[in-house]
């Protein structure tokens, strides 16, 4: 049986306090199981890029990409790329008559390392024994032929030790996209 959750948040723990905190995540840290006799607790272990969460620097699928899209303040049409893959100016796909330049972000291309900010990396077992994930973004392609990185992660590799000494790696392969 589940006994204890403890997770991170910065307090006040109120809805106000939680918008305030614009680069804190609610977080698992760590989870204490109930059986009648102390174990160690499962811990969890995340990638440290934090991004704030009111940042427009994101791939087309909402992931951080570490593009400043938001240059002349906070504006929703920033998330319309000018340039990269769908960008309106490098397709000419709308006028700038319509849609002014200086109202488009830069671009929602996909970041393989950003995109993986507070992404779950390892998981500590009560055994003592850990779990280490490694991740690459998704990758597929569009009809007929044109390939595409984003769409999210997917687990490349999992390496599983036990007292500190590698124990056994799972690597995936993936079809279909890529």
């Amino acid at each position: 049986y589940l006994n204890t959750l403890n997770y991170h948040l910065v307090l006040p723990l109120t809805t106000s306090g939680y918008i305030a905190s614009s680069s804190q995540r609610l977080r698992l840290d760590s989870v204490y199981t109930n059986d009648n006799v102390y174990q160690p607790p499962y811990r969890f272990y995340y990638n440290p890029l934090t991004v704030d969460k009111y940042n427009y620097g994101q791939d087309h699928w909402g992931f951080y990409n570490g593009v400043l899209n938001h240059q002349n303040g906070y504006n929703f049409t920033r998330l319309i790329p000018a340039a990269g893959f769908g960008g309106v100016l490098t397709q000419n796909a709308i006028p700038s008559n319509i849609v002014p330049s200086q109202a488009l972000g830069l671009n929602r291309d996909c970041d393989s390392a950003n995109m993986q900010a507070m992404i779950l990396n390892q998981v500590v077992y009560p055994t003592g024994g850990s779990s280490v994930y490694t991740y690459e973004p998704h990758k597929s392609v569009m009809v007929p032929t044109v390939p595409v990185t984003g769409g999210g992660l997917r687990i490349k590799e999992i390496k599983n030790y036990s007292n500190g000494y590698l124990a056994g790696t799972t690597a995936y392969s993936y079809s279909g996209g890529k």
